[in-house]
Parts: structure tokens; sequence; C-alpha cells
């Protein structure tokens, strides 16, 4: 049994790598051991220590990770903008690797991460788990099957009932976080690019920022505000309203209690964009970040020549409806699927049990690096055309060396 377990080495340990690390662990029954890290916050070492219950040998630099342990894969979930610091610092070695999205945060940094992994000798599998998700593979076998015949165009709406949750922490500053173009929408962008098997050619965008930011000092936490018992967006009337357990990720590292309305927030908070497909079809998607806690979480809608599927994801359960275009009143199906207590809709456990294989070198990655940067770049189509109020090709923003990954089989 011992040769069955999976060593890995951990970039950002007191962050999302190091829950998907701990999700794996619970997956696999132990069977995948994160036996050193890299963390350079001494709370967040160990908060993570704590919260994934392991206390894995702590080293200053990647490099030193990788040369210390036999590592059988590298995990990298540090903040966006150090992504490609950390895929860098493992430069001559071909051990797997496991990358949260999105690839960074500035354009020039994702595209230079591109060509890095282009380059590394070792593969590269990134961490946009939603297309593991049942529910989300099911609706690819129902159009893979013929269900709706040729898809035409589709509709993804994303009403982010936590989006203040966002607006706490590092997320609210678009050099951080890239914008939710980047951060958020692409989870969204890659499932709906995937699902259709397309890649955006032409796109606008409308971005506003509406209901976060202000006046407030940059360094303002929620616990220390004199506002803190009247101020909906304070972290703790959040927690009473939804119920700390059923957003955990509020209990936890309280640097993420930044106010909301500081005067550093530009991120924008609501956002739509239209699209040209390389199909021939369009895609409309639209995302929103103070929306209500009991509306529609996220919604996609594909349109084909004989039916159409929608896919409520809802938040702890979520129906396909698939409706026959030539059926009657009352025709239709309905597929049910339930993932109380199971993170991004079940994606989390379906892709870390990939992501053990992965790592054991039997299968390679389902989610590459160039098919997120595929949805990166409508996300970054988006942030351009919001700022220069314009209708821009991906030809204006893809560097040339780039842009044969339009004429490849990404799916």
């Amino acid at each position: 049994m011992a040769l069955n377990v999976v060593k890995v080495g951990v970039v950002g340990f007191g962050g999302r790598a190091g829950g998907v690390a701990d999700t794996a662990r619970q997956v696999t029954g132990g069977l995948l051991e994160v036996v050193g890290c890299t963390e350079i916050d001494d709370e967040r070492y160990e908060q993570g220590c704590k919260h994934f219950q392991c206390r894995p040998t702590r080293y200053p630099t990647v490099e030193a990770t990788v040369d210390a342990e036999k590592l059988d894969g590298v995990m990298i979930g540090t903040p966006n903008a150090f992504h490609l610091e950390g895929m860098r610092s493992l430069k001559g070695a071909d051990v797997p690797v496991f990358l949260e999205k999105p690839l960074d945060s500035t354009w020039e940094k994702i595209c230079d991460l591109v060509r890095f992994a282009e380059s590394y000798d070792g593969p590269v599998m990134v961490g946009h788990c939603m297309r593991y998700a049942p529910i989300v593979r099911k609706a690819s076998a129902l159009i893979q099957d013929g269900a709706v015949g040729r898809v035409f165009s589709f509709r993804g709406v994303q009403n982010c009932h936590y989006g203040n949750n966002m607006f706490h922490g590092w997320r609210r500053r678009k050099d951080l976080g890239g914008t939710m173009w980047i951060e958020k929408a692409t989870h969204d962008l890659d499932v709906l690019f995937a699902l259709t098997q397309t890649k955006p050619l032409r796109l606008f965008a409308i971005s506003k920022l509406q209901a976060f930011g202000g006046d407030k000092p940059d360094d303002l936490h929620c616990a220390v505000c004199d506002e803190r018992v009247t101020c909906p967006e304070n972290i703790q009337n959040i927690r009473e309203r939804a119920g700390a357990n059923l957003i955990p990720e509020l209990n936890s590292h309280g640097r993420k209690s930044l106010c909301v309305y500081s005067r550093e927030v530009d991120t924008w908070d609501n956002q739509a964009c239209l699209m040209h497909l390389d199909d021939g079809g369009f895609g409309e998607y639209s995302e929103c970040y103070f929306t209500a806690r009991n509306y529609h979480h996220r919604i996609y809608e594909l349109r084909g020549e004989l039916g159409t599927l929608e896919i409520d994801l809802g938040e702890y359960e979520g129906e396909l409806f698939l409706a026959s275009r030539y059926g009657s009143y009352r025709d239709g199906y309905r597929f049910h699927f339930d993932y109380m207590g199971r993170n991004h809709y079940n994606g989390d456990h379906q892709m870390v049990r990939h992501l053990y294989r992965f790592f054991r070198g039997e299968e390679g990655p389902l989610t590459t690096v160039k098919q997120a940067f595929i949805a990166e770049t409508a996300g970054y189509l988006a942030v351009s055309s919001s700022e220069q109020d314009a209708y821009l090709r991906y030809e204006d923003v893809v560097p040339e060396d780039l842009r044969y990954i339009w004429q490849e089989s990404l799916w």
C-alpha cells in the first residue's frame, strides 16, 4: 500500500492549494501526502497546519522544497499574481504540476506562463475544478450525444451572492486578482467553451464598479470598524445572515475582513459581454457580485438546432433541463444533482481523484494550460473592451507567437 502514496509539495500552503491537497488526502484515504511546502506567511502556515491536519516541512523557496524532497507532484496555489513566479521556480524539473486557476493576474504574465508551460518538461494540470463536476460532465455527454443538435449560442450568468467576500481581500485590487473577468469569470467561460468546444474570436464588454469601493481607509478591517454593528457588509453580519457553517471560508484568515468600501477597491463588481465564436455561433455572459443570497446562483443555457439545455447549478443542488425543439408543451427531461458539503458542485472531489492518478503518471491533464488560456483570453478581451469601450478581436490582444492555439483542437 505504501507504494501507492503520492508525495507532493505545496506552494502557498495556507490557501487554495492546501485545501485541494487536503480534499485529496481525504478522498484518497491518505494516499496523497503533503511532505513539504513553501509558505512565506507564518500565520497562514500555522492556520494551514491546523486546518489541514498536517505539518509538512516548511522550506524558504520552491527550489529548496524540490531539492530536499522526492516529490511526485507540486501544487501551486499562491495568490494569482505569483503563479508565474512559482512555475518558473520549477525550471529544469520535470515533476507534474497542479496549477490553481487563473494562470496569473496580468495579461503579460499569463502569456509568459503559457510559453513557460510549453517549454516545461513535465505535465501541467490547471485547477478548473468545475469541469469535473458531475452536472457539467452530464451536460457535456448530452451535447456530444446530439441531444440539442448543433449549438448555435449560449448564455451564462453568475449571480455571486458571496461577492462581498471577494471584496474583503486581495481580489478587490485589479493588480492582484486581474479583475473578476480573470479571477472568477474564467470558471464559467472555461466550462462554456469546453461544452461547446469553441474559442472566442471577437468580444464587447461593459464593466462597472457600482456597489463596492468608496472613501474608507485601505487598511480598515471589519473587526476594528466603528460601524461594524450596523454595516451589512461586516464579516460577522454576513456570517449571521448566511450561517457560518455554510460559508466556512469566512471563518478563517482574518485578513479577509478588509473594508469593502475602501479607496483602493478598483475591481468591477457588475459586468457583461457578448462574443462571436469560431464556429459561427455567439455567446453571452454576465456576472454580478452583489446579488441576493436566495436568487439563482449560476445558470448556463445552450441553444441548439434540436433543443435547449439549461444547466441550473444552484448552490447545494442542481438541475439539468433538456427541452426538445419539436416536443409538446410538457415534454422534457430533468436530471438532478446533489452536492451538499462538496465544493464546486462536487467538482473538487472528482478533480482530486483525477489529480491523484495524474501525479502517479496514469493520466494526462484533463484541464490544460492552453484551455485555460482560451478562457483567460476572453476575460482579458473583456477587460480591454471595457477600458477602451471597443469591440475587440482576439488578435488585438493575443501575441502573434500564441495565436497558433486558435488553430488547435483543444477538447
